[in-house]
This record gives structure tokens, C-alpha cells and sequence, in this order.
């Protein structure tokens, strides 16, 4: 386990695990959900933390199946992709406040995504804030594609408390698993209100700051994505206390759609960084 501290923040993350984050706390107060039932079952993928996504967002396809041919080629992946399933991360680097974890591929991960890859992931925490950067370099000797992000589970007093905003009215949104698109409407402007049904909305946003607010407890959290995550998840539901907003460079079946899929040339490297800063915390 690897354990960073800033001040009062504290941030942990398991290599073993999927590069998994099992805590960030700020001043004593968790700002992530874990879910401790399914986290300490050591074969389940548990709920909470903030898993790294790569090489898919969502599932592989729009109707949820895990096994397309792209270019000839035969993929096989889980939700969310591989790298949050893996048990090979490696840690590059370690200071009291930052880390640096890589994942390559092996001749397992070709079997199921064909594409020779170098994955970092950079973790940098403040006292009121963490940054992420994820570098996907391409060494091989053909294109690779993939979808890349992050799936951070704010914890809130309740999701009837909160309202996201930062969106814009008359956005394109797709309500997962697959309804459709619709064009956001905001009940108030620019906001997302959330707590009367389950809200799985994915859109393209331009890389805007999205905020979340805790109105129980005045709480906020912006998302601050790079122009590498034009896409973004709002996904709760009622009871439950968490919020997840997933930045992404592409949409849920990219591989099928091609919609936001990035085409990365031997020899050539992607990045994207995106910052998560807590404010209001009571």
C-alpha cells in the first residue's frame, strides 16, 4: 500500500489492486466512498475509490457485450477496461505527497486487447486538492486506439442533497446503459439536481469545471478536466452517498461508434490531467 500526506490530507492507494485508491481525507473528513463489503472481497471488483480507466470507458459496446473485432483485431474486456482489474502495476516513483504508478502490457492483456501499450498514472496531493495525470505511451509498431479516465466516488450526506453544475443546457446526453440521446435540460440553470432517480448521464463537455455541491453540508468538490477528457459521467442513486463524476477521453462504445476514440501512432504518447479540489469542507 502506498500512503501520501500534505497537511491534514491523506491519500492511499493499493498497486495490487488495480492501482486502486482506498482513501483520501482531508482534515479526518473521507472525501471518497469505499464500500467495505465488496472491498474487502479481494476477487470482486469493489465499489468506491477512484478506479483508473484505460483501456475502455464503460462497456466495449453500446448493448453491454465485452467482445468486438476492431481492424481485424479481437477484443475482450471487462467493464471499464483491464487496468482496475490488474494485479501488475508497478510503482515508478514515491515522495511524502506524490506517486507515480505504470502498468505495460503482457503477453496475457494482448490475448484480450491486442495493443502493446505503457500506461502512468501520476498522483499528486495538496491540502485541499489532488491532481491526476494519466500518460498512455504507444511502443509498438501500429496504431493503438483506447479510451482513458478516471471514476472518482465522492462521498455526500445523500444524492436529494446535492445538485452538480457546470453543464450546460441543451447538451447532448446519453442516459446509460443505452436510452438514447436527449438534450439536457437543467431544473435550475446550469445544474443537475439529483436523489429522485438514478442519474447515468454521459456527454460530451468540452473539458468544462464541473462542481459538485453538498448543500447538507456545504460541501463542494470541482472537477477540473485537461482537453484530453472531453467526456464526462454524472452517475447516483437515491440513498446511496456517493456522487461519480468521470471524466473520460471518449463515450462508452467507442470502439464501436468510433465517436472520441483516440488513435495513438507507434512511438507517439497521450496525456491527460484532471485536478479534484475540495472546498466548503465543514
Amino acid at each position: 500500500m502506498i500512503h501520501l500526506k500534505n497537511g491534514s490530507a491523506e491519500y492511499s492507494i493499493n498497486p495490487f489492486r488495480g492501482a486502486a485508491t482506498c482513501h483520501w481525507s482531508i482534515s479526518g473528513r473521507d472525501i471518497l466512498y469505499i464500500d467495505p463489503n465488496s472491498y474487502f472481497q479481494p476477487q470482486v471488483k469493489f465499489k468506491g475509490g477512484n478506479p483508473v480507466m484505460f483501456p475502455i470507458f464503460s462497456t466495449l459496446n453500446l448493448d453491454g457485450s465485452t467482445e468486438t473485432s476492431f481492424h481485424g483485431k479481437e477484443i475482450n474486456l471487462p467493464q471499464h477496461g483491464s487496468a482496475r482489474l490488474s494485479n501488475s502495476w508497478r510503482v515508478n516513483m514515491t515522495s511524502d505527497s506524490s506517486a507515480i504508478l505504470y502498468l505495460q502490457h503482457t503477453d496475457e492483456s494482448l490475448k484480450d486487447y491486442p495493443f502493446k501499450f505503457n500506461l502512468e498514472v501520476h498522483y499528486q496531493l495538496r491540502e485541499d486538492s489532488l491532481e491526476l495525470t494519466q500518460k498512455v505511451y504507444n511502443p509498438g509498431n501500429e496504431t493503438m486506439a483506447f479510451v482513458a479516465g478516471f471514476h472518482p466516488y465522492f462521498k455526500v450526506s445523500d444524492p436529494s442533497q446535492c445538485e452538480v453544475s457546470g453543464l450546460v443546457p441543451g447538451t447532448q446526453c446519453y442516459d446509460l446503459p443505452n436510452a438514447g440521446p436527449f438534450n439536457f435540460n437543467a431544473h435550475l440553470p446550469h445544474s443537475l439536481p439529483l436523489g429522485k432517480r438514478e442519474i447515468n448521464h454521459h456527454m460530451v463537455t468540452g473539458a468544462r469545471k464541473i462542481t459538485l455541491k453538498d448543500r447538507l453540508t456545504t460541501k463542494r468538490i470541482s472537477i477540473n478536466p485537461s482537453a484530453a477528457y472531453p467526456c464526462l459521467t454524472v452517475w447516483s442513486e437515491p440513498g446511496e452517498p456517493f456522487v461519480c463524476i468521470e471524466p473520460t477521453s471518449g463515450r462508452r462504445g467507442a470502439f464501436e461508434t468510433r465517436e472520441n476514440l483516440t488513435h495513438l501512432a507507434p512511438g507517439k504518447s497521450w496525456e491527460g490531467k484532471v485536478e479534484f479540489k475540495v472546498e466548503n469542507l465543514p
